[in-house]
């Protein structure tokens, strides 16, 4: 992941980062979904989204539990 996606994602609100996770758990799906049926060449991709996804989600954690307060 580049530098520059992590302060992109730094500055989102909880609902954009929430939205991105959601988009990116989909591309992620359909993804895989395509590869089952026709192999893709470059399977970077997935381990691309994996890492997307993680970090989102350690975005998102903190700021729930703010918001919970």
């Amino acid at each position: 992941m580049k530098k520059s996606d992590k302060i992109k994602y730094q500055k989102m609100t909880p609902a954009q980062l929430q939205k991105e996770f959601e988009d990116t758990q989909k591309n992620l799906f359909e993804l895989k979904t395509k590869h089952n049926l026709e192999p893709i060449k470059d399977t970077s991709v997935f381990k691309k989204h994996k890492l997307t996804i993680s970090y989102l989600m350690a975005l998102l954690s903190p700021k729930q539990n703010d918001t919970k307060k």
